[in-house]
């Protein structure tokens, strides 16, 4: 298929060769791709933070969930103290389940917990002097390189997911449109942002108010995926120097889940990076798990995690305080990235008698932890030494009694 197709001021190639895609694609001096935003990136952020904090969370507070925990079966008992934001989002990793019991806590009556995890300032002032810590940050930004040839670009991506983008474009015909200004932002609130937040996370959704959303977009691009004409997924793009960023995507409530909607949509926003002579495309931000759903995604475009924090967002900090056999199976599976001296580290306790080959390790492990360009640190005590080191795997020696993986024996 060599459909072209005209929109935005755009030249736009929709067809199933992908090689083909920068060769007949344009994007006019006048076109609203050209557009830059205004706003510098740090301000923005800061802008972005300020507009969604719930301003009672200022005030720490603090709760007791109780759930058994996947691998040994044991009831694990974890006390969260700062915003509670988290709870939800850190469960599913600490349990490795999101089935669990809560109950409200005061923070100075969290007793006979065997993990503390805190995101406040304020909420774990005596634990943090006293105990060794695992910093989580509470997100991740992903981001994929760009590269000067749109040859070089595709070969950044796996053979697997070129061979799906085809295979959809070719089968469902999809084709794209582009707009811009404060009318399509505001469509793209009321039809798609707001009705796909509230539809996927119900109560828990953080949806700012209308106008407080089309001001912030207002440099944004609208970029909208069809089929048969009907939009069924759209994006904001915003340009700023050599970077397109992805700052909000959403699928159509009205549109059956078409195979291949999101990944294609991300296609065209990489095409439009390219045709744009940006070096970057920011997916934007997930959680800092292996596991979670939106970080594995952007993880098979080649996205590369950056820790990064905000306004009232403190690094999750997790205490382990009692050495049950709950607590070592969460040790032993954590995939929560972690903030070490060279970047965002994955460590994991291992027993003794475990080896070091990748094929024993848990399958996520030696399938995302490279291209997610983060390292895997093992803890030379508990394993055997290796006779010779794996490549991209990076062994360090732990801070004896200063590592937070060294719990003391159960309290008597």
């Amino acid at each position: 298929m060599t459909l072209i197709v005209e929109t935005g001021g755009c030249l736009v190639y929709c067809g199933d060769d992908l090689s083909l895609a920068a060769a007949n694609s344009e994007v006019s001096a006048k076109s609203p791709l050209r557009r830059t935003r205004r706003t510098p990136d740090a301000l923005s952020r800061l802008l972005s933070d300020a507009r969604n904090v719930r301003w009672r969370e200022l005030v720490p507070r603090a709760c007791v969930i109780r759930a058994p925990e996947r691998d040994s079966g044991e009831i694990l008992t974890v006390g969260f103290s700062g915003s509670l934001r988290i709870v939800d989002a850190f469960a599913a990793g600490v349990f490795g389940h999101g089935d669990y019991d809560a109950e409200p806590a005061r923070l100075s009556a969290i007793h006979g917990v065997d993990i503390l995890i805190s995101d406040h300032a304020l909420a774990d002032l005596p634990t943090r002097f006293s105990r060794p810590c695992i910093r989580i940050p509470p997100w991740v930004r992903q981001e994929r390189p760009i590269a000067a040839d749109w040859t070089e670009t595709l070969a950044g991506l796996s053979s697997k997911l070129r061979s799906e983008l085809r295979r959809w474009i070719r089968r469902q015909g999809y084709t794209v449109a582009i707009s811009a200004g404060d009318a399509a932002i505001r469509d793209y609130y009321r039809e798609l942002h707001r009705p796909y937040l509230s539809g996927r996370f119900g109560d828990a959704a953080i949806v700012a108010p209308e106008s407080a959303f089309v001001r912030q977009r207002r440099d944004a691009l609208r970029l909208d995926l069809l089929r048969n004409r009907s939009p069924v997924a759209a994006s904001l793009l915003e340009v700023h120097q050599q970077r397109l960023a992805i700052r909000s995507s959403a699928m159509h409530p009205d549109a059956p889940p078409l195979p291949g909607r999101a990944d294609v949509l991300d296609y065209f926003s990489l095409l439009m990076g390219q045709l744009l002579d940006c070096r970057t495309l920011d997916f934007g931000l997930s959680r800092p798990h292996l596991d979670n759903g939106a970080f594995r995604y952007k993880t098979k475009w080649g996205a590369r995690p950056q820790a990064v924090g905000g306004l009232l967002k403190a690094d999750v900090r997790v205490y382990p305080l009692e050495r049950t056999e709950a607590t070592l199976a969460f040790l032993r599976r954590n995939r929560f990235l972690q903030r070490g001296e060279e970047g965002l580290v994955l460590r994991m306790l291992y027993d003794r008698a475990a080896a070091c080959r990748d094929e024993d390790l848990p399958e996520p492990l030696g399938r995302l932890t490279r291209p997610a360009g983060v390292e895997r640190v093992y803890d030379p005590d508990e394993l055997p030494a290796p006779k010779a080191e794996t490549p991209g795997v990076v062994y360090r020696p732990l801070r004896g009694a200063n590592d937070p993986y060294r719990i003391p024996g159960p309290r008597r």
